[in-house]
């Protein structure tokens, strides 16, 4: 029996999208190309809408079958495992650098003095649990929360460009390639939440227009993250990597 919805599908792909973008990566790739960083974002979403699209294929040629019977008729079940390993070490990688970079957001703009152990423990025990009740809990939890999600970016842009001037983002293309390629390589844990599609293989009911919706809802976040980083930069503008 599938367990997951293609709705809830798009609002998984939807969130990972989003999701730890807006707190900490604008900063640090402005402080590695300045303005410039806006390429290396549309590069990086260039490459994830590639990745999205190849996923999707091998998903819907492969409707009953999950990763495990996917991979293991290719590679064999050893392949497998390594596989397996190697996307926990990934995955451990990236909520490590997740928690850390919420646990800083915290930190410095909401509590002067609290204890980690008050952050790291109820993220743990969520994880965990999310983990425990597996793809079908997340899911809906994603779907409720994907129209909320949008709707607070939206209504934020509307309050940002009252008085935004656009050109302060103005000139583009000023600095060496060197940096924006130093800065694709620094956000790289902040992408690749698109690999997500790999743990609903076998999970979820092919349906007609299915790959349409994935790519008009991951549109649609890619969107809302490339005007924040747009709004951002135009604010701050020279001060943007310090924020």
């Amino acid at each position: 029996m599938k367990s997951l919805t293609v709705g809830q599908m798009c609002a998984l792909i939807a969130i990972g999208i989003i999701s730890n973008k807006l707190l900490l990566l604008p900063s640090v790739l402005y402080g590695e190309a300045g303005q410039d960083a806006i390429f290396a974002i549309f590069i990086k979403f260039g490459i994830a809408f590639i990745f999205i699209c190849l996923l999707m294929w091998v998903l819907m040629k492969n409707p009953d079958k999950n990763l495990r019977e996917l991979v293991s008729s290719l590679i064999g079940d050893i392949g497998y495992r390594i596989l397996a390993i190697l996307i926990f070490v990934l995955y451990l990688f990236k909520n490590f650098s997740l928690f850390m970079e919420s646990e800083l957001f915290l930190g410095s703009t909401m509590y002067d003095e609290y204890s980690r152990l008050v952050f790291f423990l109820p993220s743990i025990f969520v994880t965990g649990y999310i983990a425990y009740k597996g793809l079908q809990t997340l899911g809906r939890t994603c779907e409720a929360l994907c129209g909320i999600i949008f709707f607070g970016l939206f209504i934020t842009f509307l309050f940002s460009v009252a008085d935004l001037d656009v050109t302060n983002i103005l000139p583009l293309g000023t600095r060496p390639f060197g940096d924006i390629l130093g800065a694709l390589n620094t956000s790289f844990t902040w992408f690749g939440n698109y690999f997500v599609i790999l743990f609903c293989l076998g999970d979820v009911k092919v349906t007609k227009h299915m790959f349409k919706k994935v790519v008009i809802t991951a549109s649609l976040a890619t969107t809302l993250v490339l005007m924040f980083f747009i709004i951002y930069y135009a604010s701050f503008e020279f001060t943007a990597g310090l924020h």
